[in-house]
């Protein structure tokens, strides 16, 4: 494009600005137009962004909007950079320029599987700004009035995502003529042969149907300007697109579709729409269930106005469509519309009228400041609650607002979600917490031997991906119980001679089966593995019965082993309430134990004289005992010949699993040991569990022995004395 042609196409452009009648920035339009030129080579390119401009003017978008417009695709075809834009041009500008970027790189129907909705709600969702979806739809009507520029394949390519994508949004958008434009021009690249057979048969029969629509409008004038002056009254005829599809949904031939050329009453008041109506019912017969009041019941875009099809002169089919002519501007031009009617400023009686237009807050579902050019709220959030995202293959999916990898994972199949060790959002690896954001390349890296980590319920969104984490968390919790059980079932049936394995292979387990009320061999193994069931319990139900009495007696003995052990200590502390210290070579100091340690007999003690209450004794290894003052530590020892019992600190590291409690609490009951307190605590991605114990013991040779046995028992990894 060369110098002269610009200057041609900048100066259309401004005079269709000042002809809109609407406050303008020209200078800002002058400085966006100047830049573009500047970067643009392409005289195409160029005359694109004026194309778009001059659309853009005629949906009455703003000074900031129609600057955007003139540089919707620099930053895609990489003229210049978010840096140097941002340099010349607001924030505003800026942001509309890098979502139109993003939108116009979307390839809506490069997907295996297409679901034109979801597209629809991608592209709206994507845009935080409404001014970006308008620039978006007059770059499509510039491309599809320009088709034979670009290759065949392409050129599908953009009829199919026109007539599928873009097309229904502007028509939800309530743009009808730019939804009328892009259907018929998608319509005959896509279906060329029956577009073409469509357009001559209507041609061939024009003339026809000129004398027969001159007839009808002649008896409308005759009904309605007496008194209706002002109403205006025209024929209309149905668009090609919309004429084929009713053919199609209908199964009709094209003689048959009735409303295909129809009429139009435009009057100014509400009423008079209705005063119309009873004029037409009176002269022609209407067809029974074919009146349809959109003006008290508007459709959800707020689309208003009386339909009727009744029988004209000679028994003629005829469609006619009756509205205010506010109701028609807002039919035909939707977002334009509301936007020349907010910035005109009108009646009150009119403003009450557009009230009931609610399809901006049903459609829209606008937010956020008003612009100051016109009043009209800008900023979109159609999908608040949802995100649209990619897979490197172009594939889209809807995930809720705050998913995560994990989500996208699972929404692409399960045992990719399974397997997932880490993710890469834009080609940037990613934490699995991380929020995925509108318009994300998600691609996911996966393991086969990774598994579902039970912290990933803590931040997933989609019901999807808790259901399948907790199923694989579940059904691995059995397995581990099983294998546990299955364990411990054959070494302790080894112990006895005997062989699980052999039980299990012959079926051989019913015994135990009805002792324990379950009805399968795998439950009972699921029981001992969680340590709800003893193994060795099993294990008894099928020894002789000389070996149960032999068991029985050992039992018995070890049970009066630990109660004369208890009685011992009982005795003991009944006799004396001495604290069984001896401090600097006196018996019965007044004494305390010092919680920071907690000395217990056996231990290499010291005291510390406190004010006020006696003394404190603490272990020799204390780390308390250096900041203490040198001069108030004393000597100290045990009176070995008394038994005091003193609180001892455990610290227990095993696995989270059932029973485990029960199986440490027992051992110490073994013991003859008392157990104060047990505080846990859970590390649930290692499935490792700290457990602390208070027990009370009256000499150090117990705490070393208790701790040996703890170590031996299953599930358990350390024990150590802590304090």
């Amino acid at each position: 494009m060369n110098d002269t042609n610009v200057q041609t196409e900048r100066k259309a452009l401004i005079r269709e600005i000042r002809s809109s009648g609407r406050a303008i920035d020209e200078k800002l339009i002058h400085k966006a137009s100047e830049f573009a030129v500047g970067l643009k080579r392409n005289r195409y390119d160029l005359a694109c962004s004026f194309a778009v401009a001059r659309t853009l003017v005629k949906l009455k978008v703003d000074s900031q909007g129609l600057a955007a417009g003139l540089l919707h695709d620099v930053l895609l075809h990489e003229l210049t950079d978010e840096e140097t834009l941002r340099e010349k041009f607001s924030e505003t500008i800026v942001n509309q320029v890098k979502e139109v970027t993003q939108v116009l790189k979307i390839n809506l129907l490069e997907t295996r599987h297409s679901k034109k909705e979801s597209f629809r709600k991608m592209l709206l969702g994507l845009a935080k700004d409404l001014r970006v979806v308008l620039i978006r739809l007059a770059h499509a009507l510039y491309w599809m009035e320009h088709l034979d520029r670009l290759p065949e394949e392409l050129k599908l390519r953009v009829s199919r995502e026109t007539r599928d994508v873009l097309a229904p949004i502007a028509g939800r958008l309530g743009i009808q003529w730019i939804r009328i434009q892009l259907e018929d021009a998608a319509f005959e690249v896509l279906e060329p042969k029956t577009y073409h057979e469509l357009k001559d048969a209507i041609e061939s029969d024009r003339s026809k149907r000129k004398t027969f629509v001159d007839h009808i409008l002649g008896d409308l004038q005759a009904m309605v300007h007496p008194v209706i002056p002002n109403a205006k009254i025209y024929g209309r005829e149905k668009h090609l697109m919309s004429t084929h599809l009713k053919m199609i949904r209908k199964k009709i031939p094209l003689d048959e579709v009735f409303d295909r050329l129809g009429f139009r009453i435009l009057v100014d008041e509400v009423g008079e729409c209705y005063q119309v109506m009873g004029m037409i019912h009176s002269k022609w017969k209407p067809l029974p269930r074919q009146i349809k009041d959109y003006i008290a019941v508007p459709k959800p875009n707020g689309y208003q106005s009386l339909h009727t099809i009744v029988q004209g002169p000679n028994d003629q089919i005829l469609e006619v469509q009756i509205r205010t002519r506010q109701m028609h501007e807002i039919a035909e031009n939707g977002i334009a519309a509301h936007w020349n009617y907010k910035e005109a400023g009108v009646t009150s009686a009119a403003e009450k009228e557009r009230e009931n237009v609610n399809w901006l807050r049903t459609i829209l579902q606008a937010s956020g400041e008003e612009n100051p050019d016109d009043g009209l709220p800008l900023s979109m959030d159609l999908f608040a609650d949802k995100v649209f995202v990619f897979t490197t293959r172009g594939d889209v999916r809807e995930l809720p607002k705050g998913a995560t990898p994990i989500d996208f994972a699972f929404a692409i199949h399960t045992e990719l979600g399974e397997r997932c060790v880490g993710a890469k959002v834009n080609g940037h690896i990613v934490p699995f917490e991380h929020e995925l954001e509108n318009g994300d390349v998600v691609e996911i890296l996966s393991r086969a031997n990774q598994r579902p980590k039970k912290e990933w319920l803590e931040f997933v969104k989609t019901q999807k991906a808790k259901a399948k984490i907790r199923s694989f968390l579940r059904k691995a919790e059995r397995e581990r119980l099983a294998e546990l059980g299955r364990t411990e079932l054959d070494q302790t049936f080894r112990r006895w001679k005997l062989n699980f394995s052999r039980f299990l292979k012959r079926g051989e387990l019913k015994k135990a089966l009805e002792k324990y009320k379950v009805n399968t061999p795998e439950e009972l193994i699921a029981l001992v593995g969680a340590n709800k069931v003893q193994a060795e319990d099993v294990a008894l139900v099928f020894l002789p019965k000389e070996s149960l009495e032999k068991i029985e007696r050992q039992r018995r003995e070890e049970e009066d082993r630990r109660l004369k052990k208890a009685k011992v200590k009982a005795e003991r502390r009944k006799k004396s309430s001495k604290s069984g210290v001896r401090v600097s070579g006196m018996k019965n100091m007044l004494v305390s134990f010092a919680k920071c340690c907690h000395p217990v007999m056996g231990d290499n003690i010291k005291g510390y004289i406190t004010r006020g209450r006696g003394i404190t004794i603490h272990r020799s290894d204390c780390k308390r005992l250096p900041d203490l003052e040198d001069s108030r530590i004393v000597q100290a020892d045990w009176e070995t010949e008394i038994g005091v019992e003193l609180p001892v600190r455990l610290r227990v590291i095993a696995e989270n699993s059932p029973g485990v409690l029960s199986q440490l609490s027992q051992t110490m009951t073994r013991w003859g040991i008392n157990i104060a307190s047990v505080r846990g605590d859970v590390n649930h991605s290692e499935w490792i569990g700290k457990l602390d114990f208070v027990i009370m013991v009256s000499e150090l040779s117990q705490v070393g022995q208790l701790i040996a046995d703890l170590k031996k028992e299953k599930n358990v990894h350390n024990v150590f004395r802590i304090g």
